[in-house]
């Protein structure tokens, strides 16, 4: 852990400074990744409360992703873009989309499936595994990203894809 927390430290500090076009990304870019991450570890947290007052894996996935429709809801009510985002999703969905899909939810049912069986930071840290191998899946085999980079940590700055 003590290993973890130093490479995010470097990779924060690294974040931080100049990039390739010799700009300094504002720090508020880089915050948004860590209200993500705490939000992740609170769920993590709250979910094996949940389990310990309802030993069911199955509803505690259906409660996660009503909630998860729910802030849907919630962003685009508030956001034309994200309206339009969502919009070209269902315009656009197609096998990947589809077998995504898939794949989050067995992964949300598999990791309440194993919390009440193991600790929260035991699942946490095998979880977290996903990073490393999306990262090996689209950089090696797949070929869909390059190699990711100190900016990784940071928000995208979007662009639209014409």
């Amino acid at each position: 852990m003590f290993r973890i927390a130093v490479a995010f430290g470097l990779l924060v500090h690294t974040s931080l400074t100049r990039d390739e076009e010799g700009q300094t990304p504002p720090a508020a870019q880089c915050l948004f990744g860590a209200f993500a991450a705490l939000a992740c570890a609170l769920a993590y947290v709250t979910r094996k409360i949940g389990l310990e007052q309802l030993p069911d894996p199955a509803p505690g996935t259906i409660v996660s992703a009503l909630a998860g429709l729910a802030a849907v809801v919630a962003v685009i009510l508030v956001s034309r873009r994200q309206r339009s985002s969502l919009r070209d999703v269902f315009r656009n969905l197609d096998l990947w989309i589809v077998l995504s899909a898939a794949m989050v939810s067995e992964g949300q049912i598999l990791l309440f499936a194993a919390l009440p069986f193991e600790r929260v930071s035991k699942t946490a840290m095998i979880a977290s595994l996903e990073i490393f191998v999306s990262m090996f899946l689209s950089t090696v085999v797949f070929k869909t990203e390059g190699r990711p980079s100190s900016k990784s940590l940071c928000w995208p700055r979007w662009q639209p894809q014409v």
